[in-house]
């Protein structure tokens, strides 16, 4: 009587046919993408580059230097990266590619916990490769010491495995409760690097993240496999499995993921938006307008805060004056495109031909533009308490938030008299108001006394009455 293989059998069976069948891919592109004569110019063009990318990081020494120096005395920070960065990968990616080949093989007498776990260790045995050829490289060619190369990939190598099991079950959360989780999350995080850098020092705080991911762990290992949305984890899994950018290229067809409601679906097309009007509440209209206005410009409103986020992360590290001037552009920027699409929702004949209060019109505006100032908002203080934890940064966020909500508000009512066709006709210090805004936001940083100082004028500022509400004429 014969003996059934064992699990890692079987998974090893379907993974040397996955890679003969990729194998065979690639080569038949390849057959027909290259010839012997492109070969040899390609591989004269390798070596010529190789030279040049080699000189080019000789000019970078002292770079690699500052950049070991830096990190060496703020593991901590790496940590952190590696927490947040598998706490928004889990929008899109379940972290561990378990496909529909290896459900199927479950579905025979093989344990699914056995090939989940045969699934990360392979993915991690390929990025530790992976990883230590970049690491000998980088130790060859720059002055980073072995010493920090190995102890940054151990670190590294650590965190994936330990982020996988909260990948894995907050890829499979509705989209509000999961963004709900990333942001708690990353403000514990913060918060826990701030008390971190006041209370204790770099070691006792790394051995306090790992040993709290260990519990969550522990915690989340029986419910990793109960109630898992098996269709939606092996329909993205096999698109990641089977994707491939150069077979795609060459035989000109793409490998599309089945349409059905993703992230923004879920955040914009919720249930109570297909229930009737409320005409009781007199902005309901208002804002159901503006959620249709947004969500056909959806890719622009995408692109407009990730290029704030990517400002604030990339110009945080550069020291105080370097902050203090992305924080200046972030709120200009965010201010300024926020009034584009207030204007850009008036473009519709049935909106601009009607009698509309215009603030009501800005008061239900606001409130889609405050969402994505909260979220913004959020980062902005993790970037904080990242780089430069210190008291002050309670009282810097209020700053920002009275700034930005002022700049905002300016901007909107200028927009406003230009669709109501009213000059607005401000005193000359009230058109520099916003000038001297962004004066305080950019010393701010450097000079965290400004805060305080800063919040008492907007306190004696929102005082003032609000002017009456202009009304948009038909036509």
């Amino acid at each position: 009587m014969s003996q059934n293989p064992s699990t890692l059998s079987a998974y090893r069976f379907i993974k040397k046919s996955r890679f003969q069948k990729k194998k065979k891919l690639y080569k038949m592109a390849l057959g027909v993408s290259f010839d012997v004569v492109i070969c040899v110019y390609l591989g004269a063009f390798l070596v010529l580059g190789g030279f040049i990318a080699y000189d080019a990081l000789q000019q970078y020494q002292n770079l690699f230097v500052t950049a070991e120096q830096f990190l060496s005395s703020n593991y901590l920070l790496i940590v952190l990266a590696m927490i947040v960065r598998s706490l928004f990968q889990s929008i899109t990616k379940p972290g561990v590619l378990f496909t529909s080949a290896e459900l199927k093989l479950s579905s025979l007498p093989y344990s699914r916990e056995y090939l989940w776990l045969y699934c990360l260790l392979e993915k991690e045995l390929s990025f530790i490769f992976a990883g230590s050829v970049v690491a000998i490289i980088a130790w060859l060619l720059t002055p980073l010491s072995a010493m920090f190369l190995f102890t940054t990939l151990s670190l590294v190598i650590l965190l994936r495995f330990v982020l996988a099991i909260p990948q894995w079950i907050l890829f499979q959360m509705k989209m509000w409760h999961k963004l709900v989780v990333i942001y708690l999350a990353a403000a514990i995080c913060a918060g826990g690097r701030f008390m971190i850098s006041l209370i204790t020092n770099q070691i006792t705080g790394l051995y306090l993240f790992f040993g709290i991911l260990l519990i969550i762990n522990l915690l989340l290992w029986n419910r990793a496999f109960k109630q898992v949305d098996w269709m939606r984890v092996i329909q993205t899994n096999d698109l990641l499995i089977w994707n491939m950018f150069f077979i795609n290229k060459m035989s000109k067809m793409e490998i599309k993921p089945e349409k059905r409601n993703g992230w923004a679906q879920q955040l914009f097309q919720r249930k109570k938006y297909r229930k009737p009007f409320d005409y009781r509440k007199r902005t309901v209209i208002y804002k159901r307008l503006w959620r249709r206005s947004l969500w056909e410009g959806k890719e622009l409103v995408l692109q407009t805060i990730g290029s704030i986020l990517v400002l604030l992360v990339m110009l945080s590290f550069h020291g105080p004056w370097v902050l203090g001037v992305a924080v200046t552009l972030a709120v200009f920027l965010y201010g300024k495109m926020s009034a584009s699409f207030f204007a850009a929702g008036f473009g519709e004949k049935l909106v601009h031909s009607l009698p509309w209060d215009l603030h009501s019109w800005k008061r239900s505006f606001l409130s889609w533009a405050y969402l994505a100032g909260i979220f913004l908002l959020i980062v902005l203080s993790i970037v904080l308490l990242l780089v430069n934890p210190s008291i002050w940064v309670p009282f810097q966020i209020i700053l920002y938030i009275c700034v930005t909500d002022a700049y905002l508000q300016e901007q909107l009512e200028n927009r406003m008299a230009l669709l109501s066709k009213t000059p607005r006709n401000l005193p000359i210090y009230e058109e520099l108001f916003p000038f001297a805004w962004f004066c305080l936001l950019f010393l701010s940083i450097p000079y965290p006394i400004v805060s305080v100082v800063s919040i008492l004028f907007f306190l004696k500022k929102t005082r003032k009455k609000q002017t009456k509400a202009p009304i948009l004429s038909q036509g």
